[in-house]
């Protein structure tokens, strides 16, 4: 099912430089869209994730398959029960369908208005 959702843009100012090259990209886009007639996607996503399976295999793979005796997390002053950061994942192949389908609308020429 597709979910559609203008967004606009946020009038908070961003914390760190990472945010503020976010939002100026975002504007930036923005703005050559309005001035070319040009049709974008923002998509907000991070921490991709997935197994390959003709790989070899990573540290965490390692870690979780016992082949190496740990997994080295940096950072352990968060506000957290344990200290470390809290990180969500999506996998990629939940997101390759997504990107997929974007691609598709965004290029799919505008209705007449």
């Amino acid at each position: 099912m597709a979910i559609r959702r203008k967004c606009r843009l946020s009038l908070a100012a961003p914390i760190s430089p990472y945010g503020w090259s976010k939002l100026m990209t975002e504007i930036t886009l923005r703005d050559a869209a309005t001035a070319h007639d040009l049709r974008y996607c923002i998509l907000r996503y991070f921490n991709v994730a997935a197994p390959i399976p003709s790989a070899a295999p990573g540290s965490r793979q390692e870690a979780a398959l016992g082949l190496r005796p740990k997994l080295d997390i940096y950072g352990t002053d968060y506000s957290t029960p344990d200290g470390t950061c809290i990180r969500d994942y999506i996998h990629v192949s939940d997101l390759v369908p997504v990107r997929i389908r974007t691609r598709c609308a965004i290029c799919v020429p505008a209705a007449p208005q």
